[in-house]
């Protein structure tokens, strides 16, 4: 938003960073909504509740609540949002982790002394450094 938009979203490619997004977002939902469906045999109510609670979106489950006129979304909602609030904490602390060491590159690109990194990482997880 501002003078130059239009033309930084042109040239940043900025389409691919929103089917980027579209991609990140509705390839999990479709996943979860699946595999709930047809492996764990989830009625629609519950669905909804789990997708609400995966993308921690209190918004979607007023929706949810009134559209359904039902609180069984509002008990999968409060079985899902705690894992799912406690893993994204665990999981940006690991990222933070990985992406501020220096032997990241090296891992990753060059691969350079792979088993004697991921035996330091493993030894700061140990010790909460």
């Amino acid at each position: 938003a501002g003078h130059g938009f239009y033309d930084n979203f042109i040239e940043n490619n900025g389409w691919m960073w929103i089917y980027y997004g579209c991609y990140i977002t509705f390839i999990p939902l479709t996943l979860l909504v699946l595999i709930s469906r047809f492996v764990f045999k989830l009625n629609f109510y519950q669905m909804v509740g789990i997708m609400s609670g995966s993308y921690t979106d209190p918004a979607a489950l007023a929706f949810s609540t009134k559209y359904l006129d039902s609180d069984i979304p509002n008990q999968s909602y409060a079985t899902v949002y705690p894992l799912v609030t406690i893993s994204r904490i665990l999981v940006a602390q690991l990222l933070i982790l990985l992406f501020t060491s220096w032997k990241w590159y090296d891992l990753f690109v060059q691969k350079k002394d792979c088993l004697k990194y991921r035996q330091s990482f493993f030894s700061k997880l140990k010790l909460g450094i």
